[in-house]
């Protein structure tokens, strides 16, 4: 691993109803990680390795903390938001696959 941490901040959609009775989604944050190293991912090794074969994917996180991320969580990290695509729990760390997301609103 290498020697910088990111700090990832894990959010959870909060949907409601408007008047004309179109969907809005907000986001709060759940869990902030503080030790999670972030690695450039390569498209064929996340097909092979992880079976997530759609374009975009550039990262993979390994994380040494306690997590309540999952498949499909969507993350905050540095500015920018994140989708979780592949998520593998190992004995001593957590490993994600992660996708560019479009910009989410947090609350």
């Amino acid at each position: 691993m290498s020697c910088f941490f990111e700090t990832v901040k894990v959010l959870e959609a909060n949907t409601s109803i408007d008047s004309e009775a179109y969907e809005n989604n907000t986001y709060s944050i759940i869990e902030t990680l503080t030790k999670v190293d972030k690695q450039p991912l390569s498209g064929e090794i996340a097909s092979k390795e992880y079976g997530v074969t759609e374009a975009g994917i550039d990262y993979l996180l390994i994380i040494t903390e306690s997590t309540v991320m999952k498949n499909n969580s969507k993350l905050k990290i540095n500015g920018d938001f994140y989708e979780v695509k592949a998520f593998v729990d190992w004995n001593i760390h957590t490993e994600a696959v992660i996708i560019p997301a479009l910009d989410i609103e947090v609350i």
